[in-house]
């Protein structure tokens, strides 16, 4: 049976879906199934190093605006209950310019099963040239603390496409904060 703070959630969801796609002439709707060896996020494996299961759905609207729900198996050391973790979010995207585009989204993470207060809220802006080079800046609140500002730069390698990673071990630098430090 689902609880009630997770129904609250997902009905909050559904209705963030509504306004985000209110007025909107066009509608997509994209989904993913994978399963993953290992879940790694910024550099830190999110599945104590085991497979995950992990399913999304995506609507966009052809003015730029979408909305998400995704999900995913977790398992933390040292163990903490969270067995699942859901990702809800609410963002604008489109290019400014010929060669520049611009993201901008609230994204809810929520970890029903555990025994501590794991959910968490961010909100991100992310800057790409040409889709080779981007400039993200977060602020992110997690349970109580106070808000976190991060700074992320990486350029793609220009033959393959991948993204380069914002620091060596996958941590995204801190406002005032050079690399390699």
């Amino acid at each position: 049976m689902v609880g009630k703070p997770l129904k609250q959630r997902l009905r909050c969801g559904a209705v963030l879906v509504g306004l985000v796609m209110s007025g909107a002439a066009a509608a997509a709707v994209e989904g993913t199934a994978t399963l993953t060896s290992d879940y790694v996020w910024r550099g830190s494996s999110q599945s104590d190093g085991d497979p995950a299961v992990q399913a999304g759905v995506k609507v966009s609207a052809a003015n730029g605006w979408y909305a998400s729900a995704w999900g995913s198996g977790v398992s933390f050391t040292p163990d903490n209950g969270a067995r699942s973790e859901f990702d809800l979010v609410a963002g604008w995207s489109g290019a400014v310019a010929p060669d520049w585009s611009v993201d901008v989204n609230l994204t809810r993470y929520l970890y029903p099963s555990t025994t501590v207060d794991l959910d968490w809220t961010e909100l991100n802006g992310t800057v790409t040239w040409r889709q080779r080079a981007w400039l993200q800046v977060g602020v992110r609140q997690r349970a109580g603390r106070r808000p976190r500002r991060h700074l992320c730069a990486a350029r793609c390698a220009s033959a393959a496409g991948r993204a380069v990673a914002c620091r060596g071990r996958g941590r995204p630098l801190l406002a005032g904060q050079r690399a390699g430090r």
